[in-house]
C-alpha cells in the first residue's frame, strides 16, 4: 500500500517539531519510529492524542497502538500530541450545597462524564473539554475549585483538594475516581470562625485592579487554607472574597516594599484579568507568607525542584525519560567541561546568580547553563543547595547509623559492606547515588588542578549526602569524621563500588556489585519505571493520603547562628594553636594516622523515619561466624616503632626511656584524634557559615 505522507505539529513531552508523518502506520509503529530519537523509552507506555480532533461521544480524540493514524482523517498543519497511555477519569459538578457529597453515589442516576486522561498531567488541561461537554450547568462567570471524590466498598466517600496545576499522578489520584468541580461561591458560605486553624492567617493591606482601575486600599484579615486566600473584614463572619490560588501567578512589587501580587492566568473556567494586590507588614511576615502563597499559586505549583523528593520529582513528565531529576543532570553535563577548575564545589558563586537559578528553577524555566556561561562555582553551589533542601538525605534517614558505622570497618570489609547497603536505597535514589559517587570520582582525577581530592569533596558532600532525622547539630557534628570518612571511601572507590560509567554527554548507571557471601540479595527492578507510568492504587485500598501541609506559623526563622559559630570557631582555633604549640607533635600538614575507631555499637530500632515505612534500622546479614554482624571492630593498629629522635639500642637497653617513649606515642596519638576532629568540626562549621551567608544574601536578593 502506497504511503500517504502528511506534514504535521509533534508534540513530545512539551516540546514542537514540525515533521512528515506516513498516515499508512499503526499508533505504535509511529511511537517506535521515535522513541529512539526522542528518549521515550518503552513505546508500549505511549498513545497519540489529537486535541483538535474529538471522537464520536465527543470527548478528546485518543489513538491506540493498533490504530491507523489514517483513520482520523490528519490534515496538513495538524498536531499530534505523543502522552503516556491515558487512564480513565470521571468529572461531576458540585451543586454547592453541604449535602451533595451525601448524596452522590457514583451510579447511572447521577450526572457525570467519564473522560480518558494521561495522569502525568495536570487537570486544568480537561478545562477547556469541560467546557464544550454536555455539562450544560457550569456558569461561565463562575470558577470552580478541583475535589478529588472515591467512593469506597464499603459507601464511605473520602475526598481531598487539588491543585488544578500539578499533575494527578503527583497528587496521588488514583484512576476511576471522581474529580468533582466545586463551585467558589461554595466558600463564600466558610466564616472566619472556622478557620481558626487555617494554614496561615494573619492581617494585610489589600486592594484590586479590574478593568484597569485600582480599588481603595483597606485592612483584611486573611487566612490560607487547602490552596485558597480568604479575605475578611473582621474576624468573624463570612468572608469577603476568596481567591484560588492555583489559577493565579504571583510575583513581587518591586515599587512597594513587603508587597506581592496575584494575577490570573486566565486559564480556569472564569476568564478575567484581575490583579490583587497584598502588602504585609513586616519583612518576616512577607517572607513567610510569600513563600507558603507560591506552594499553591499557578506559577510554581508543580514545578519547583527545591525541597522537592526525589520520588515526587521522578513522577513528573520532564524526567520520566531520565534516571536522575533534571537539575542533577544538567549540573553533571555542564560541569563535566569544567573539571579542572580550581575549589570546584568547595567555592561558592555568586549569591545572587544562584537565588537567580533557584527562581528559574521554581517557576519552571527551561533551564540551559551552556547557553548562559555561567560560572562553574555558581552552578556547583546551586546543586549544593538543591541537595541540602531535600526533604530526605539522598542516603536517607534510615540508613545514616549503618553508613556511619561502616567508618569502624576495615578496607575490605567496606567494599564487601557498602554495596549492600547501597543496594538499600530506595530505587528512585540509587541513579543519583551512583552518578553523583561517579562523577565525584572524576573530579577527584584533576585534583593536581582543582584541589579537590577525594578527602575535600567527603567534606563538602558528607554533611548533604548523610543526616540524621533528629536534626541535631552537636551529635552530627560528632560523627562528621565518620560521615567525611565514608564518603571519601566512597567517592575513591566508586568505580569498584558501584561500577559507574561517567560521560559528559551521556550517563549510564548499574546496580552496585553485592557480594551473595554476606547473603545480599539483588533487589528487583521497578517494572517499567522508565517512560511508564506506575499502576494506580486501586480504590478499595482507601484514598491516597494528602501530605498536610506545612503551617508556616509554625516553622522555624532562619535561625541566627552568629553568636554561637563566633564563640564555637574561637573554641576550635584555641584548641588547634594549642594543638600546634605543644612540642613533639608533627606539623599539622603531615597527620599521622591515628588508631582504628571502637566496635560500633549494636543497632537499635527506630521510630519511623519521614517518608520512610520502615520503623527499625537495617540489620546487615552475618558475614563470618564469629562475629553476629558484619559491622565488626577492625584490629587495633600495632604501635609505630619507637623511633621518635631515640635510637633503638637505647629505646632496648634503658627501659624508663622506653616507658617515656610508649607515653608520648600514646599522647600523640591522641592529640592526633584531637585534631582531626577538630578540624572536621571547623569545616562544618566553615560551611555553615557559607551557607547561612547565601541564605541570607538570597532572602536580600528576592525582596
Amino acid at each position: 500500500m502506497a504511503s500517504r505522507e502528511v506534514f504535521l505539529k509533534v508534540k513530545v513531552h512539551n516540546k514542537l517539531f514540525e515533521m512528515k508523518v506516513d498516515t499508512q502506520q499503526t499508533c505504535l509503529q509511529f511511537i517506535s519510529s521515535k522513541a529512539k530519537l526522542y528518549q521515550l523509552g518503552d513505546p508500549k507506555s505511549y498513545a497519540l492524542y489529537l486535541p483538535e480532533y474529538m471522537d464520536r461521544s465527543g470527548k478528546p480524540m485518543w489513538l491506540d497502538h493498533q490504530h491507523p493514524l489514517g483513520m482520523a482523517h490528519l490534515r496538513e498543519g495538524d498536531t499530534l500530541e505523543v502522552k503516556f497511555t491515558p487512564r480513565l477519569i470521571n468529572v461531576a459538578l458540585h451543586d454547592g450545597s453541604a449535602q451533595w457529597i451525601r448524596s452522590f453515589s457514583g451510579t447511572l442516576n447521577d450526572k457525570y462524564e467519564t473522560y480518558r486522561f494521561d495522569f502525568k498531567d495536570p487537570p486544568r488541561e480537561l478545562i477547556p473539554h469541560i467546557r464544550k461537554s454536555e455539562m450544560r450547568n457550569i456558569q461561565k462567570d463562575m470558577e470552580y475549585a478541583f475535589m478529588c471524590l472515591l467512593i469506597m466498598a464499603d459507601k464511605s466517600k473520602p475526598h481531598f483538594w487539588i491543585n488544578s496545576q500539578v499533575s494527578l499522578e503527583e497528587q496521588g489520584v488514583a484512576e476511576n475516581s471522581f474529580l468533582v468541580l466545586v463551585p467558589m461561591n461554595f466558600f463564600l458560605k466558610i466564616h472566619a470562625e472556622q478557620l481558626l486553624n487555617a494554614d496561615y492567617s494573619l492581617w494585610m493591606t489589600k486592594s484590586s485592579i479590574k478593568h484597569g482601575k485600582q480599588t481603595p486600599v483597606k485592612k483584611r484579615w486573611c487566612a490560607l487554607q487547602d490552596g485558597r486566600l480568604f479575605y475578611f473584614k473582621e474576624q468573624r463572619g463570612p468572608p469577603s472574597g476568596v481567591v484560588p490560588l492555583d489559577r493565579f501567578r504571583a510575583s513581587i512589587d518591586k515599587d512597594v516594599a513587603f508587597q506581592f501580587r496575584l494575577d490570573n492566568m486566565m486559564d480556569g473556567f472564569r476568564l478575567s484579568d484581575d490583579v490583587y494586590l497584598y502588602k504585609c507588614d513586616s519583612e518576616q511576615e512577607f517572607n513567610t507568607v510569600y513563600a507558603f502563597i507560591r506552594q499553591h499559586t499557578g506559577n510554581t505549583a508543580g514545578k519547583s525542584v527545591f525541597g522537592v523528593s526525589i520520588p515526587t520529582l521522578m513522577q513528573r513528565k520532564e524526567n520520566s525519560t531520565i534516571e536522575v531529576p533534571s537539575i542533577a543532570r544538567k549540573t553533571f553535563k555542564y560541569l563535566a567541561n569544567h573539571m579542572k577548575v580550581e575549589g570546584l564545589f568547595r567555592l561558592s558563586g555568586s549569591s545572587s546568580e544562584v537565588a537567580a537559578y533557584k527562581e528559574a528553577f521554581t517557576v519552571g524555566e527551561n533551564v540551559n547553563f551552556d547557553q548562559d556561561a555561567t560560572d562553574p562555582h555558581t552552578i556547583a553551589s546551586l546543586f549544593k543547595m538543591w541537595l541540602r533542601e531535600l526533604p530526605e538525605p539522598l542516603l536517607t534517614y534510615e540508613l545514616y547509623e549503618a553508613f556511619v558505622e561502616m567508618d569502624s570497618l576495615s578496607d575490605d570489609d567496606k567494599m564487601e559492606t557498602l554495596p549492600v547497603l547501597l543496594d538499600k536505597l530506595p530505587e528512585t535514589n540509587k541513579p543519583l547515588v551512583y552518578q553523583l559517587l561517579g562523577f565525584c570520582h572524576q573530579v577527584s582525577m584533576h585534583s593536581e588542578e582543582n584541589k579537590m581530592t577525594p578527602k575535600n569533596l567527603a567534606i563538602v558532600f558528607g554533611p548533604n549526602l548523610m543526616r540524621s532525622s533528629g536534626g541535631d547539630l552537636m551529635s552530627e557534628a560528632a560523627n562528621s569524621p565518620a560521615v567525611n570518612g565514608v564518603t571519601e571511601f566512597m567517592i575513591e572507590h566508586a568505580p569498584e563500588l558501584v561500577e559507574t560509567k561517567w560521560d559528559c554527554k551521556q550517563t549510564k548507571t548499574r546496580k552496585p556489585r553485592v557480594s551473595m557471601a554476606l547473603g545480599g540479595n539483588r533487589a528487583a527492578p521497578a517494572p517499567g519505571r522508565r517512560g511508564s507510568s506506575p499502576a494506580p492504587p486501586p480504590v478499595q485500598g482507601g484514598p491516597p493520603q494528602r501530605s498536610s501541609s506545612p503551617n508556616p506559623a509554625a516553622l522555624p526563622d532562619l535561625p541566627s547562628r552568629t553568636a554561637s559559630q563566633k564563640s564555637f570557631r574561637a573554641e576550635v582555633q584555641a584548641a588547634t594553636q594549642q594543638r600546634s604549640s605543644m612540642p613533639g607533635l608533627p606539623p599539622p600538614d603531615r597527620p599521622s594516622p591515628g588508631p582504628a575507631r571502637p566496635p560500633a555499637p549494636a543497632l537499635a530500632p527506630l521510630p519511623p523515619s519521614r517518608g520512610r515505612g520502615s520503623g527499625h534500622r537495617m540489620v546487615l546479614p552475618a558475614g563470618r561466624p564469629n562475629h553476629p554482624s558484619p559491622i565488626s571492630p577492625r584490629a587495633p593498629a600495632p604501635l609505630p616503632p619507637a623511633s621518635t629522635g631515640v635510637g633503638q639500642q637505647a629505646y632496648a637497653t634503658n627501659a624508663s626511656l622506653a616507658d617515656r617513649v610508649k607515653e608520648l606515642e600514646g599522647k600523640l596519638e591522641e592529640e592526633q584524634k584531637l585534631r582531626k576532629d577538630l578540624e572536621s568540626r571547623l569545616a562544618i562549621v566553615e560551611q555553615i557559615l557559607q551557607d547561612s551567608m547565601a541564605n541570607s544574601s538570597q532572602q536580600g536578593y528576592s525582596l
